[in-house]
């Protein structure tokens, strides 16, 4: 059961920064401050997810790596599936890696955004064409 929510919050990672992703680049193209503005106020309430999922890969890691040997490779071996089991584990790793670069991107527009907020007046129109990162 603990590997199922290891690798579940491997998947919250990339789908949580997806997500997120979404909703800042509908804000962005709605046009308005008042959108980025609310998408900037909610921005920590969402990033939880993400949060939440890599300290669930943490703890779930660690208990995972500890009955390594005795459940997971034991039984590949036994079934002669070792390289599904590196492959498996090769794939959480990308996953692992591509979610938080989809986190490192997010970072970084939510910074942008901030500042156009700042920039912008509460009912003025952000230019898509400035917004291009």
């Amino acid at each position: 059961m603990n590997n199922y929510f290891n690798d579940f919050a491997t998947a919250l990672l990339v789908t949580s920064a997806l997500v997120i992703k979404f909703f800042a680049r509908s804000a962005e193209r709605h046009g308005h401050v008042e959108a980025v503005s609310y998408f900037v106020d909610i921005y920590p309430k969402l990033a939880i997810l993400g949060r939440l999922s890599v300290w669930g890969m943490i703890i779930t890691g660690m208990v995972r790596l500890f009955s390594f040997q005795e459940f997971e490779w034991a039984e590949a071996v036994g079934r002669g599936q070792e390289g599904l089991l590196v492959f498996k584990y090769f794939l959480l790793f990308a996953a692992l890696v591509v979610g938080g670069y989809f986190w490192w991107q997010l970072l970084r527009k939510v910074g942008q955004l901030k500042e156009l907020v700042s920039r912008g007046g509460t009912n003025s129109t952000i230019s898509p064409e400035r917004n291009r990162s």
